[in-house]
């Protein structure tokens, strides 16, 4: 108690967290029959996030927490100021129990994250009422399991190649696609080129242009 009183600790107990210096620190507790109204959000599988490049990523909550609840995520302080990712705020459904997550490498290197890395909180938000997306359901799950390994632009090639095909065939085209994620272009500025092949355009008679 002497310690919370010098250093002006306020216990929001209804709410499941402190504040410590204007920091909120979520609260966990496995006594009693008091519903948890937060909870840690941990990446759900091994993620590669391309530089200066923004990745949905599936998380999952950690701290045992109904899942028919809505509310906000928000990024955790330490994961942020120990690797540099951002992430961003979200209203979310806790349906099955996995979360949409953005994620942005802002760096000019991959960053690689792994899997039950505690990336954020989940704080529960009465009366609020948000469209349910169907975020990894169990009949899709498989399919999609390795689809957050792909840059955001590869995402809309994957959707655009996958809609007439069958579960088997949409996890061979996910699977080519991140195998060789790196020979597409991401942006107008690491457009390469070769010397192997060669054009020529014949312009007859006319004469060059200055």
């Amino acid at each position: 108690m002497d310690f919370l009183t010098k250093n002006k600790c306020d216990l929001m107990l209804g709410k499941g967290y402190m504040m410590l210096y204007k920091e909120r620190i979520p609260c966990f507790s496995n006594y009693g029959d008091t519903q948890n109204t937060c909870c840690r959000i941990s990446l759900n599988n091994n993620v590669i996030i391309p530089p200066e490049s923004e990745m949905m990523v599936s998380g999952k909550t950690i701290d045992g927490i109904p899942m028919n609840l809505s509310g906000i995520v928000e990024p955790d302080k330490n994961f942020i100021e120990k690797t540099g990712i951002l992430i961003a705020k979200a209203a979310v459904n806790l349906n099955n129990g996995l979360i949409p997550m953005r994620l942005i490498n802002v760096s000019e290197k991959p960053y690689k994250l792994y899997e039950n890395t505690v990336i954020a909180n989940f704080e529960v938000i009465d009366k609020i009422e948000i469209p349910n997306r169907n975020v990894r359901t169990s009949k899709t799950q498989k399919v999609l399991e390795g689809v957050d390994q792909l840059p955001e632009l590869l995402k809309n090639l994957y959707d655009e190649s996958s809609k007439e095909l069958s579960n088997e065939q949409q996890v061979k085209i996910r699977d080519l696609l991140i195998k060789h994620n790196n020979v597409f272009s991401m942006t107008s500025q690491d457009i390469g080129n070769t010397s192997i092949v060669e054009h020529t355009i014949d312009t007859g008679d006319a004469k060059p242009i200055s």
